[in-house]
């Protein structure tokens, strides 16, 4: 059966299913993120993948980040031979990362 989502008033959901029976209870900010992801053409970043992005600056210069590990909030990446964890944020295109930091020029990874 395909899980439903009862929201409470306390900002919390239990995720049910379809008969009402409660299974677990989830976060507000989960079931939008789980809203989003089934959208069709999300795309997502996993385990394995290389990620790349191009500088604002000089469109030649190209960097690649190496997923290493992957969890619903946070991947561990590979670039220019460091290893950082870094926050997966959500667009209604996919999912990207700041793996080189945030600041006002800054590469963004995108899911391919």
């Amino acid at each position: 059966m395909r899980p439903c989502f009862t929201i409470t008033t306390n900002d919390s959901c239990i995720k049910t299913t379809e008969l009402g029976t409660a299974i677990e209870q989830a976060s507000v900010g989960d079931v939008l993120l789980a809203l989003v992801e089934s959208q069709p053409g999300f795309k997502t970043i996993k385990e394995g993948q290389t990620l790349t992005a191009r500088s604002v600056c000089d469109n030649d210069c190209v960097f690649t980040a190496f997923v290493l590990w992957r969890n619903s909030r946070f991947v561990k990446v590979k670039v220019q031979g460091r290893i950082k964890r870094v926050k997966v944020y959500s667009r209604p295109e996919g999912e990207f990362i700041y793996a080189m930091g945030k600041y006002s020029m800054c590469p963004i990874f995108r899911a391919i």
